[in-house]
């Protein structure tokens, strides 16, 4: 998915850390004309002539694309959705979510981040419901995606993968790296709020190349902290003194990250 609006800001944060960087696209071509790449800092050569650049055409829907052209990768992050030329929401966020963590385990791949969203595990919320009106069926199939990504790790002990639900992405007012200091981190899928996709691209890059153990396996929400609300009208309790769910801070992406449990995906309320 790095022709979307994720997407390529995943691809330039990790060409502004330095970092080799293979960017898969439907068409093979990179970058796309509309974004801007520096919302995320990066203002460097975005074309193939990058020498940390590498730009190769891939479909999510062709297992076989998929598991080539990630041969070789230390860490995948899981960018596309559903699109009119990309295809609907079974094809991209369900069964391509799955393609797509299989081809890592397949090609040995460490790390798979998958940005996903918020309320996917709350189909009775309003987010889930007008969401799911919105492109029809995504929540449903993003869900279906997150739970067949589980499957597939569930023996594994060299590869791991994370889910990342980030809020409503506002923007373009706030298309802006906030950092770690703005952002609040819950694993429950019972709070939310908005956050930025630049926001959003560098926490998924971050996951990608972090080691610690406390990441792996699992699923957590991302939001400004100072924008926060309950998913739903039943978890208005989780944003009360002393709930009991951990509401993560901190003023680096160590620190954030560090109250992450692993092996966790949504909380049975």
């Amino acid at each position: 998915g790095a022709s979307g609006k994720s997407g390529a800001l995943c691809v330039a944060s990790l060409l502004r850390r330095g970092l080799p960087v293979v960017a898969l696209t439907r068409s093979g071509e990179w970058p796309p004309k509309k974004i801007d790449l520096n919302a995320v800092g990066f203002d460097g050569d975005a074309t193939s002539s990058n020498p940390l650049l590498t730009i190769q055409a891939c479909d999510v829907k062709n297992a076989e694309s998929l598991s080539t052209n990630l041969s070789g990768c230390r860490a995948v992050v899981y960018a596309a959705s559903a699109s009119k030329k990309g295809g609907n929401s079974k094809e991209v966020d369900g069964d391509g979510v799955i393609a797509a963590g299989n081809a890592c385990l397949q090609q040995n791949v460490g790390r798979y981040v998958v940005i996903s969203s918020g309320s996917t595990t709350r189909p009775n919320s309003l987010g889930f419901k007008f969401t799911e009106m919105a492109v029809a069926g995504i929540m449903t199939q993003k869900r279906r995606g997150e739970v067949g990504v589980r499957d597939a790790y569930s023996n594994q002990s060299g590869s791991s993968y994370t889910i990342l639900r980030p809020g409503g992405l506002d923007e373009p007012k706030q298309n802006i790296i906030q950092g770690p200091s703005a952002l609040e981190i819950t694993q429950g899928d019972v709070l939310a709020g908005f956050v930025s996709r630049a926001d959003v691209a560098e926490v998924a890059v971050e996951l990608a190349l972090s080691s610690a153990p406390n990441v792996k396996n699992t699923a957590c929400e991302l939001y400004y902290r100072n924008k926060v609300v309950p998913v739903d009208k039943g978890f208005k309790k989780y944003l009360q003194d002393g709930a009991d769910l951990d509401r993560l801070y901190g003023e680096s992406y160590d620190e954030l990250f560090q109250g992450i449990k692993p092996n966790y995906d949504y909380l049975d309320a």
